[in-house]
């Protein structure tokens, strides 16, 4: 019987002085665990949040926190924010570096005298560089900046997509809270605090890892780009009532189960295939499979297809609006919402915490070794010390891992003798596994069961997302690995959570989006649209990477162990918490469509004659002023529609000057905007400046360009995670500097 652990960073104190999304979600995500947050806000104005009746965001991040209204933003000037940063833990600021320039809250200043104070900045672009110091936060600009604009599904892949759900700033946010508590763990063994930095930036590299990536020393390895139905097994298709389902079969054994129910084998024929399945994601015969499948498809209704699939274990899933997804059993499972009562607009239903807490075992004293123990081979990072066995396969939960390896976590990877099946995509699983060690072993036989044993009763962390049935195969049920190491933090992704009817049911990705409402959101009721990036995956591993700190933070608190459960299906609660939370009069949220550039004349891209422009006015007069500035005029300059009289205007005035030019322009009368940065490598300065990438090494491949991991810090430094070991290659090593 599991007892559930609602607060387990009850104790931490944070002070919350930000008014963006990304700080606004990160003392959210802390004070859902526990913590206690202190919302700052100025009572003259200049630090004060919108009205949320008109913006609706930040009242689902606000729960269960305490407001505190201050004179002034300078600690050393007002007594009231003194005295909260004096017995502050962790100090949230998610200002711009001009901002922070010479200012009381720059990290120097507000760490002066209090060794102990841990700050996390959460830059909206980058930490370094000149271009992007002084844009305010906007999501339009964060992906215009960062490229992921141009890695947006789109029908002419030359347009870069305007984001409908803003998912860069809730993933820095989650990687915010996991910076905050590594930050204390680390200051439990050092005695002093430091400043960990986690750009919009690096929330983007995360979300691009798997996809943008490249081979420098073979051939270009093919991708498939902006298309989301390049590839016939993992697409939406559209059945014989007009409703729509996701297929999700990412890998060869579950699109052979899927072609059995559908009786389309001969896709496997297709000349050019000639049954291999990476064939069908060549363009010319993907397409053609696609088509093939489309007609058996139309032949009957969804509900048909969708019983048939999942009674083969087919990971198939109904394309729906947020509505029924909100109304479902399986939302309700995996988070559900909770009512709360707001100052302003009365009561809300949000959301509850991507990830869930249980205690597996009272522990007499706190886990062995850590925090205090140093002897790992990492050698740097905030985690130095941490051991985490990874049992994970593809891509959600493996990624935590990888989180916390980059922050000096000794990482290993255990896998099976037949390897993890996404490995087939070799640079991606390099992105997603680089600064692991790996080690091969067949648990199921007696020596790789013992030495698995002796990793596991010397771990910190075990992570896996293994299903109901291969857990039983693998005899690694909770009281299994309690009883290998009964101070074990036990941390699990599944696609639909651990427990009730879904447990069991497989998932990727795209079945959350389609579920959850995303794909709707994104593309309309018309044409819902799957975004090629991993969304849920990179949320749900950011959220399961907070969990497991905050469980660690948790035992050597109480000596008391924890199991940790999150899934992709929880990850919509992070992904879309704003969007899924309700209150009488909330404004809609923003529906896309397709090649959807931005939902008003004043936030949206435009064509310039070399490229695109991101124009992130805050306001209909300063759209007007950035039609002025042009010279142009708007015949009816109150019609602010993305169609209307000041876009059709601004269109005009855009296309015969360079991008570059209106950019300069648009800065100078005061109204933020950007060029939109391209898809290749090496195409900005300020990129550059941040490491946004760096070469890794990958077995058959050699030097390979992949995103690197997120955040930095001013004292611990990182870990770079430059090389994927062959499978295997340190098994032993392993097991004898563990044990």
């Amino acid at each position: 019987m599991t007892t559930a652990i609602a607060t387990p960073l009850l104790g931490l104190r944070v002070v919350e002085l930000c008014l963006n999304r990304a700080g606004s979600v990160a003392g959210g995500l802390l004070a859902d665990l526990g913590a206690e947050v202190t919302r700052v806000e100025t009572v003259a104005g200049g630090h004060r949040r919108p009205d949320p009746r008109e913006f609706p965001d930040p009242v689902a991040w606000d729960r269960g926190k305490t407001l505190a209204m201050v004179d002034a933003l300078d600690p050393e000037v007002d007594p009231v924010l003194g005295a909260l940063i004096d017995r502050a833990d962790v100090v949230i600021l998610d200002a711009t570096p001009a901002e922070l320039d010479d200012g009381p809250l720059h990290p120097d200043r507000l760490r002066a005298g209090r060794d102990r104070l841990v700050v996390v900045w959460l830059p909206p672009f980058g930490a370094h560089g000149q271009t992007y110091r002084d844009l305010p936060a906007d999501p339009l600009l964060l992906a215009a900046v960062s490229g992921y604009a141009m890695h947006q599904p789109a029908v002419d892949p030359t347009v870069p997509i305007a984001p409908v759900i803003p998912v860069p700033e809730y993933v820095q946010g989650s990687l915010g809270a996991s910076a905050a508590v590594a930050g204390v763990l680390e200051r439990e063994r050092s005695g002093l605090g430091q400043l960990a930095t986690v750009s919009g930036f690096d929330a983007v590299a995360a979300l691009l890892a798997t996809l943008v990536n490249e081979a420098l020393d073979v051939e270009k390895v093919f991708r498939s780009g902006r298309n989301a139905e390049a590839g016939p097994s993992f697409r939406s298709y559209r059945c014989g009532d007009g409703e729509m389902l996701f297929l999700a079969t990412l890998v060869a054994p579950l699109f052979l189960k899927a072609l059995e129910v559908l009786d389309a084998f001969e896709v496997m024929l297709i000349e050019g295939v000639d049954g291999e399945y990476l064939h069908l994601f060549d363009p010319e015969y993907g397409k053609q499979a696609a088509e093939l499948l489309e007609q058996k498809f139309v032949t009957h209704p969804r509900q048909y297809w969708l019983e048939r699939f999942e009674a083969a274990g087919v990971p198939a899933e109904a394309v729906q609006e947020r509505g029924h997804w909100l109304a479902g059993e399986r939302f309700e499972e995996a988070t559900g919402r909770t009512p709360f009562e707001h100052p302003v607009v009365g009561e809300v239903r949000a959301p509850g915490h991507p990830v869930r807490f249980s205690l597996r075992h009272e522990s007499s004293a706190a886990a062995p070794g850590w925090p205090g123990r140093t002897d790992s081979a990492s050698g740097a990072g905030p985690l130095t010390g941490l051991r985490v066995i990874d049992l994970a396969s593809f891509v959600a939960a493996p990624y935590a891992p990888a989180i916390l390896a980059f922050w000096g976590a000794d990482v290993v990877k255990v896998e099976s003798p037949d390897g993890d099946p996404y490995r087939l995509y070799t640079i991606s699983y390099l992105a997603v596994n680089q600064g692991k060690r790996s080690a091969v072993l067949d648990i199921r036989a007696p020596e790789g069961r013992k030495r698995f044993a002796a990793l596991v009763a010397a771990a910190d962390v075990v992570v896996d997302n293994l299903r109901p049935h291969t857990r039983e195969l693998l005899d690694l049920d909770d009281d299994v690995l309690v009883g290998l190491n009964p101070a074990l933090v036990h941390a699990r992704i599944t696609a639909f959570d651990d427990r009730g009817p879904a447990a069991g049911r497989p998932g990727f990705d795209p079945s959350i989006q389609a579920l959850s409402g995303m794909m709707v959101a994104a593309g309309g009721p018309a044409k819902p649209l799957n975004t090629t990036t991993p969304v849920h995956d990179v949320a749900a591993a950011a959220s399961l990477a907070l969990g497991i700190l905050a469980a660690v933070w948790h035992r050597t608190r109480t000596g008391q162990a924890l199991k940790v459960s999150g899934s992709l299906a929880a990850a919509s609660a992070l992904l879309q918490r704003a969007e899924l939370t309700t209150f009488a009069g909330r404004p809609a949220p923003t529906i896309g469509g397709p090649d959807f550039t931005g939902a008003t004349a004043a936030r949206r891209f435009y064509r310039a004659v070399d490229g695109w422009v991101a124009l992130a006015a805050r306001s209909s007069a300063e759209a007007n002023a950035a039609l002025a500035g042009l010279g142009g005029a708007a015949s009816d300059p109150r019609d602010g529609t993305p169609t209307g009289s000041v876009a059709t205007a601004l269109e005009l005035a855009v296309a015969s000057r360079t991008a570059d030019e209106v950019v300069s322009i648009w800065r100078r009368v005061g109204v933020p905007a950007s060029g939109v940065v391209g898809p290749t490598w090496g195409t900005d300065a300020d990129l550059d400046a941040n490491s946004f990438s760096h070469v890794a090494l990958e077995p058959n491949f050699g030097r390979c360009r992949v995103m690197r991991g997120s955040g930095e810090w001013s004292r611990s430094g990182v870990v770079p995670a430059h090389r994927l070991p062959s499978p295997g290659s340190d098994t032993d090593a392993a097991i004898e500097a563990w044990t």
